[in-house]
């Protein structure tokens, strides 16, 4: 039980890692010449997808130490997680690439993906710092500041 605690509070860690890299993102990107892309996954589904992803990752942070045979391990954990959630790969990787030139949109995405994990890591008793995790009235400020910028 100590060891999911563990996982699930250093994967919340990443993530807050991500979420702040997305956020620099945002600011950093111009909409013009932007390529289209479509998204193949719906909402939803992506955010579950997106936690069981990271909840992957978090256990297979612990196996890298010691599995010989890590990257076969990740794409087996990956490729568990795509049939879960009955898509493939390259579903998976063109909706992250639609989103990847619609940050602000990834954003409210990936807040519901950190709510759902704080969730998980609650439960399990191991309380979250939500002041690490900016609130949707944040992020529309910023969205909106990025707005004037344009």
């Amino acid at each position: 039980m100590n060891l999911k605690k563990g996982l699930i509070e250093l994967k919340l860690k990443f993530c807050h890692i991500f979420f702040v890299l997305l956020l620099i993102n945002i600011f950093s990107c111009s909409k013009a010449d932007l390529p289209t892309y479509s998204q193949d996954i719906e909402k939803d589904t992506l955010i579950e997808i997106l936690v069981d992803i990271h909840l992957a990752d978090a256990m297979l942070a612990e196996k890298q130490l010691f599995d010989k045979n890590f990257e076969d391990t990740k794409i087996s954990y990956y490729n568990y997680v795509y049939k879960k959630h009955n898509i493939t790969r390259v579903e998976f990787n063109k909706t992250i690439e639609y989103y990847s030139y619609n940050p602000a949109e990834y954003v409210t995405i990936y807040v519901k993906v950190l709510e759902k994990l704080n969730r998980l890591n609650d439960e399990l008793g191991n309380p979250t710092n939500r002041n690490a995790i900016p609130s949707m009235e944040e992020i529309e400020e910023i969205q909106d500041s990025t707005k004037t910028i344009d």
